[in-house]
């Protein structure tokens, strides 16, 4: 006995072609969705071939008309078609897998830079890595001889991947200027991947307000303020916009916010209408930027706040009401 799955519902149908018994499904959605899940439709090819040479008949057996029949089966068809479509990666998603490679890329370079900076150190060649950050360039523009194969052949793999690492940025950088040219232009190509990526698509940053995006990254920060009524995060990713990582710690809060705001505006420009207006924007944020820098200029006395100490209630025993 052959099982297939057709646009009306579960045909059961012998090695001949007969028909055994029939499962009729009410919706075009249910039929979709079970098309769409191989392991609960379990046709061979076999009895694909078998139905579609005796389709007809099949079909009329049932008491369908072969035109409803004919209209359900285009129905299915453009149902399928939409949900493929829905499922295929855009051009957000090319962004995060790309953000997400370059993410574990430079975390393979530090390790390996560590690697041989310590081979340099326990062999005596640079004493001057010791205890101190290394960086994938730092340690192949040392300069120093090799004391084995093994530590040139790390330099050389940790060259070629920053090299990779420069290409993996520069495409990135494309991809960004053809699929968010406001959010690259304004926040810049990596700055604005990262929060793509962070925020689970373009489409999904187009709807947070400027507060979320101005915060995005920081969540154990606030989650921190929240619980334990610590400090709010005034920044998260946004913080490596060289407006708000090179200006005074008083400065920056506002700058953050200004700059998450117009973000806001970029990435809608970019998810609905399409159009370029980077130069606005970024025209629009350093006015006012130059306002904060001129408004505030020194830095303010700090405020010590004293919170009062919690208080546990007394537990007693309850009076009795008296009747």
């Amino acid at each position: 006995m052959h099982r297939v799955l057709t646009p009306a519902g579960e045909f059961h149908i012998d090695s001949k072609g007969g028909l055994i018994d029939f499962k009729s499904i009410d919706s075009d959605e249910e039929v979709v969705g079970l098309l769409m899940t191989p392991s609960a439709a379990p046709t061979t090819p076999e009895g694909v071939l078998l139905f579609l040479s005796h389709q007809r008949t099949l079909v009329e057996e049932t008491g369908l008309k072969w035109e409803d029949y004919s209209e359900m089966r285009r129905r299915v068809a453009l149902g399928l078609c939409q949900t493929y479509l829905a499922r295929a990666p855009g051009d957000d998603d090319l962004i995060i897998e790309a953000v997400a490679t370059l993410k574990d890329l430079q975390k393979a370079l530090n390790l390996l830079a560590l690697r041989l900076a310590q081979n340099y150190t326990e062999s005596g060649v640079a004493p001057a890595f010791e205890g101190e950050e290394v960086s994938p360039e730092a340690v192949v523009d040392a300069g120093v001889s090799h004391t084995t194969n093994v530590s040139e052949g790390l330099s050389l793999q940790i060259k070629g991947l920053i090299e990779y690492r420069a290409g993996l940025e520069e495409e990135i950088g494309e991809m960004m200027a053809c699929t968010a040219p406001n959010l690259s232009g304004l926040a810049g190509p990596l700055l604005g991947a990262r929060l793509i990526s962070a925020a689970g698509g373009l489409g999904k940053l187009a709807v947070f307000p400027g507060s979320r995006i101005q915060v995005i990254g920081a969540e154990q920060a606030m989650f921190r303020h929240l619980k334990k009524r610590g400090d709010p995060p005034k920044h998260g990713i946004i913080f490596q916009h060289p407006t708000i990582s090179k200006s005074p710690w008083w400065q920056r809060g506002k700058i953050a916010r200004s700059l998450a705001a117009k973000l806001a505006i970029a990435a809608r420009i970019d998810t609905f209408s399409k159009e370029d207006r980077s130069e606005e924007l970024r025209a629009s944020f350093m006015r006012r930027y130059e306002a904060v820098k001129k408004s505030h200029p020194s830095e303010p006395r700090r405020m010590k706040v004293v919170r009062a100490p919690k208080t546990s209630k007394k537990k007693g025993r309850r009076r009795r009401r008296k009747r």
